[in-house]
């Protein structure tokens, strides 16, 4: 009887070690599963981390990118600003000098068509001059016939 307490008593034991087995093969598959659950949201949380990180450093790239092409730019159009304010410059500087040529030329001018009228006009003077005394001479000599003619008659 006492073997068959032991044995009833070692089958009680057996059962209740074979339940807190059963138990805490329960409970370590939880704690697994708890534990690849907590992996996998750490390792979603890390992917979505890193694209968060790539994201940012993409758009960081990105704005320096820009920035660095707006200087560019920028200093390009400085460039284009600083060719056609000096273009606009030499093409004024040439145009002064153009017309400082021609006012040049044209005093010159001026002073050659007035040295040639004056000489004109010198001309004419003698040729009137000449006419005057030819007539004065022509209206003497037909005076002094005259006399003549009428101390002649």
């Amino acid at each position: 009887m006492e073997m068959k307490k032991d044995r009833v008593k070692s089958e009680k034991d057996s059962k209740l070690l074979e339940n807190k087995l059963k138990m805490l093969q329960t409970e370590e598959l939880k704690a697994l599963k708890k534990f690849q659950k907590e992996m996998k949201n750490k390792e979603e949380w890390e992917a979505a981390r890193q694209k968060t990180v790539e994201f940012k450093n993409e758009l960081n790239h990105n704005k320096f990118q820009k920035k660095q092409e707006t200087h560019q730019n920028s200093i390009k159009i400085k460039e284009m600003k600083e060719k056609i304010q000096k273009s606009l410059n030499d093409k004024k500087m040439m145009k002064f000098q153009e017309n400082r040529l021609n006012n040049l030329q044209l005093k010159q001018k001026k002073i050659e068509n007035e040295e040639f009228r004056n000489l004109l006009v010198e001309e004419d003077t003698k040729k009137n001059k000449e006419v005057a005394d030819s007539i004065k001479s022509k209206n003497k000599e037909a005076s002094d016939k005259r006399k003549q003619a009428d101390v002649i008659f």
